[in-house]
């Protein structure tokens, strides 16, 4: 198991145990610095904007910011979500199209990491996916079944399924993660 999926597993279970923070990320607004490259900057920025649309108002906003194209090794990550583009020697899972991490703070998420293969095509799948890893601090939930991944929402999730915009199950995380703040 990858120490990022480790860590975020034990986070989600300690979370809904109650012993980390309820909350992903705590205040008001939360800047997500978007380093991507111009073909995945609409991308990410109309998952932004999805995720606000259906966050209950007890979660923060989360303010786009489209910054200059860098590479991942070359984005000093801020307070906040910084998103960047990353060599595929980098990702040492062959089915990772895209990864994110988090580090917490002492009341929550401080940042969050989102990284995106050079290569990978354009997807507005993958956008909304790691915008929910990022946003909702959720896990992944997908298990390998013949070689190919499966999810437990295929119809109800971009993250937990194979939706291209937040399905009712996101909804409902985020309802249940920010109501708590």
């Amino acid at each position: 198991m990858r120490l990022g999926t480790m860590i975020a597993t034990l986070w989600l279970v300690l979370s809904l145990a109650g012993g980390a923070s309820s909350s992903p990320w705590l205040g008001r607004r939360v800047v997500v610095y978007d380093y991507t490259s111009p073909e995945w900057r609409l991308l990410i920025k109309t998952a932004v904007n999805q995720f606000n649309a259906v966050l209950p108002k007890s979660a923060p906003r989360f303010a786009y910011q489209s910054m200059r194209h860098k590479s991942c090794r070359d984005v000093r990550p801020r307070r906040g979500i910084s998103v960047c583009m990353d060599a595929d020697e980098n990702f040492d899972d062959p089915f990772m199209t895209a990864g994110t991490s988090w580090e917490l703070g002492s009341r929550g998420y401080s940042r969050s990491l989102v990284r995106i293969r050079t290569s990978a095509e354009p997807d507005s799948r993958v956008a909304c996916h790691e915008m929910a890893h990022a946003i909702l601090g959720i896990g992944e939930g997908w298990t390998l079944v013949d070689g190919r991944m499966v999810f437990p929402y295929p119809d109800q999730s971009c993250v937990w399924g194979e939706l291209t915009s937040p399905g009712s199950f996101d909804v409902e995380y985020a309802r249940r993660k920010y109501s708590r703040r």
